[in-house]
């Protein structure tokens, strides 16, 4: 068998042996470091080793030639991708190292050396040296000023949009049923008694509130081309207060609706609509972003991405939804509201006088017929001031009163208008109390403040937009079939067959069921892909184009006033589709230049709500139903 070798002999060749030669049968031990007796364990189990080749039981060839001291060691750990200068404390199962923060001096530093992988120390390495670059880009991102703002709890979101629900609620209680009353049949215009011919000249006519809210609404679409500068320049908060302030003063001219009182009132009004508007778009978007980022675990489970829309343009898409809820409901009481007092104040003698005055609105189907000319066949009608007042003649003999009839009495206009003025008011003083100043990016806030040309020239790329170009048309419908509701359909279909006393209670059919439409269709967009919106529009036009026709071959009669009701609703039912519609577009499109496009988008629906109430008195209704 031969004899064993000659272990003495064998341990006086390893010590003579260099410390850069290298033995494949060398084995690793511990070596003491310094008198402060440093003790390192080199050996690691093989389960922790990472090879770059299949490994056998002998004949491993691994070309070692690296140095190692004892500050390399302590600074990078094959073990462990952190390390030890940022206080980490290495796995006792890998190695155990006892020593002291000391730096000690060049001279004291023992080499080590024994076999290293050459891969994986280069691996190691290059771990720490990224994860230390890692900890230093960490460092500066949370050292840098976020731009999206800062971030708000939950409580103070939740109550900015809960004031900034009601306000909007409260505005449109007051705003919509005067819209209608007049636009309709000019319930807040009084002649002047001293020259009762200097707006009609040898005509009298009931138009002239129409023309009032088409020049409002022209100003309102001047003003929205403004919009984002006035935003970024007074800020969310200031644009609402301010145009508050100027709803007030809108409504509180109709309280004594002379011509000198109500001309400042339209104009001051068109000049705040349009920055109103914008601003309540901006708030919306802005809790939105700012919700975004204080979302539970569960909600954001709930909020995921869904077919063609971001968390953020679902939690845009849910706050809309309240929105429109407020919207509605401010819609049902401010004509019920209207409704209420037009029955409270109006006694026998003032029912007498309003349908003295709303005989003369309307052609006579024959001479010696009463029967008025209503629904797709009526007309604009001016009656001569000579007939006028022969008819007043008669109708003063018969009441035995002097004063000149309206539509509307005195006291019922005076305290409609005044509770329309209390209703914003509160919301005034709501947005002012609850609202807060929630910063949205930092760089709307304060670096383009001062840039208003850069505010015009995005304006004016909007115009050049296709996308918008394709949208202007429906901006434009919206406003049209809107201004039609309010001025035609109220005055030739309701006012001619059931009177003045129904015509709010059917916009309150309409308003209910608008919200319901909006709602249910708001959620249904969330489920469905983009493509598949062509069908939202689809049944809109077949739905509207329908509406149309009824409204085209009907002839409203007094005794038949359920339907009425039924075509308001079912115009409610499409307003609501082109509205969800425009506004998801404009939302999930633009996402980050929001404020333009809704400038852009309410140009054209104000422009087309200027056209319907500049029309009303000029173009028979067949003419608009074509």
């Amino acid at each position: 068998m031969g004899s064993l070798p000659n272990l003495h002999e064998l341990a006086k060749f390893v010590e003579s042996r260099s410390p850069h030669q290298w033995s494949p049968n060398m084995k690793l031990k511990h070596l003491p470091v310094n008198s402060r007796h440093v003790s390192v364990n080199l050996h690691r189990p093989v389960i922790h080793t990472r090879s770059v080749q299949q490994t056998k039981s002998c004949s491993v060839d691994k070309r070692i030639d690296k140095q190692i001291t004892l500050e390399q060691l302590l600074s990078y750990s094959p073990e462990s991708s952190r390390s030890t200068r940022s206080s980490s404390t290495v796995p006792h199962n890998h190695f155990h190292l006892h020593h002291h923060h000391h730096h000690y001096p060049a001279p004291q530093q023992t080499a080590l050396y024994f076999p290293v992988n050459t891969a994986r120390h280069r691996d190691s390495m290059s771990s720490s040296a990224g994860t230390s670059s890692v900890r230093k880009l960490i460092a500066v991102v949370r050292s840098t000023p976020s731009q999206k703002g800062p971030v708000y709890s939950r409580h103070v979101l939740c109550r900015n949009f809960t004031a900034l629900c009601l306000g909007h609620g409260m505005i449109t209680a007051a705003f919509l049923p005067l819209f209608v009353l007049q636009s309709s049949i000019s319930s807040w215009w009084w002649p002047d008694d001293e020259d009762p011919d200097i707006f009609f000249y040898e005509y009298y006519t009931f138009d002239v509130g129409s023309l009032l809210l088409s020049s409002f609404f022209a100003l309102g679409a001047i003003s929205s081309l403004c919009m984002p500068t006035i935003i970024k320049q007074l800020g969310t908060n200031w644009t609402l207060i301010l145009c508050y302030a100027g709803s007030c003063v809108f409504l509180a001219v109709h309280i004594l609706p002379k011509s000198y009182i109500l001309i400042p009132g339209y104009v001051v009004m068109g000049i705040c609509l349009g920055p109103m508007a914008g601003a309540k778009v901006t708030a919306l978007v802005t809790l939105s972003t700012k919700l975004d980022y204080v979302l539970s675990e569960e909600e954001e489970d709930e909020v995921e991405v869904s077919e063609g829309f971001g968390r953020r343009e679902l939690i845009i898409q849910k706050l809309s939804r309240g929105m429109q809820v407020a919207q509605d409901i401010g819609l049902i009481i401010g004509n019920l509201v209207a409704t209420s007092l037009l029955w409270y104040t109006t006694d026998i003698t003032d029912e007498k006088g309003s349908n003295f005055i709303v005989d003369t609105m309307f052609s006579k189907v024959s001479i010696s017929s009463e029967e008025r000319v209503c629904g797709a066949l009526a007309c604009p009608y001016t009656i001569p001031m000579s007939l006028f007042d022969s008819m007043y003649f008669s109708y003063a003999n018969s009441t035995n009163s002097t004063d000149i009839p309206l539509v509307l009495n005195c006291k019922t206009s005076t305290m409609i208008a005044s509770v329309f003025l209390g209703c914003c008011v509160m919301g005034l003083a709501l947005t002012a109390a609850l609202m807060d100043h929630i910063q949205l990016y930092i760089f709307q806030e304060h670096l383009d403040r001062n840039k208003i040309s850069a505010a015009f020239k995005t304006m004016q790329e909007t115009f050049k937009d296709p996308k918008l170009q394709l949208a202007a048309p429906l901006a434009i419908f919206i406003g049209l079939e809107q201004g039609f509701m309010y001025a035609d359909f109220s005055k030739s279909y309701v006012v001619c067959s059931v009177g003045v006393a129904s015509v709010n209670t059917v916009f309150m059919s309409l308003g209910l069921l608008q919200s319901v439409a909006a709602f249910t269709l708001s959620m249904w967009l969330q489920h469905i892909k983009q493509t598949k919106r062509y069908f939202a529009i689809s049944v809109g036009l077949v739905f509207h184009g329908c509406l149309l026709m009824v409204l085209y071959l009907w002839k409203p009669t007094g005794d038949d006033p359920a339907l009425l009701y039924v075509i308001a609703a079912a115009w409610g039912v499409c307003n609501a589709i082109w509205e969800t519609l425009s506004f998801s577009l404009l939302t999930s499109i633009y996402p980050d230049t929001w404020q333009a496009a809704v400038g852009h988008n309410f140009f054209f629906r104000y422009l087309g709500l200027s056209l319907a109430f500049a029309l009303h008195g000029t173009i028979c209704n067949s003419v608009k139903l074509y």
